[in-house]
Formats: C-alpha cells, sequence, structure tokens
C-alpha cells in the first residue's frame, strides 16, 4: 500500500496526474476490493490460484 501510494504521489509531482485522478483510484479500488472480498467465487478461485502457485514453486528445480 505504501509503495502505491508513493507511486501515485510521484505521479502527482511528474504531473501526469492531478489528486483527484489518485483519489479516485483509490476509491475504485477500495470499492473493487470490497466486491471481491464479499464475492464466494473470487474467493474459492483466488483458494485455488494459491494452491496451483505453491505447487508449482515446490516442483521448480532449485536452480542448480
Amino acid at each position: 500500500m505504501a509503495r502505491g501510494q508513493q507511486i501515485g504521489d510521484d505521479r502527482v509531482l511528474g504531473g501526469v496526474h492531478f489528486p483527484s485522478d489518485i483519489e479516485a483510484g483509490h476509491t475504485l479500488a477500495h470499492a473493487l476490493f470490497d466486491k471481491l472480498a464479499a464475492s464466494q467465487d473470487f474467493q474459492a478461485d483466488l483458494t485455488k490460484a494459491k494452491a496451483e502457485i505453491a505447487a508449482a514453486r515446490t516442483a521448480a528445480p532449485s536452480g542448480k
């Protein structure tokens, strides 16, 4: 979150966005997160994705 805030602040300083653009993005992100967190389908998909990642990490060669 802190890194995202820093990037937003840097974009304002760089003249790429207005502060209201950053705030609107923040508001949208929270609304989307709230919807996804409340979705049983999304939560099931997220659990499956985490299991796939864990399995891939376990199966990955050690790099030797």
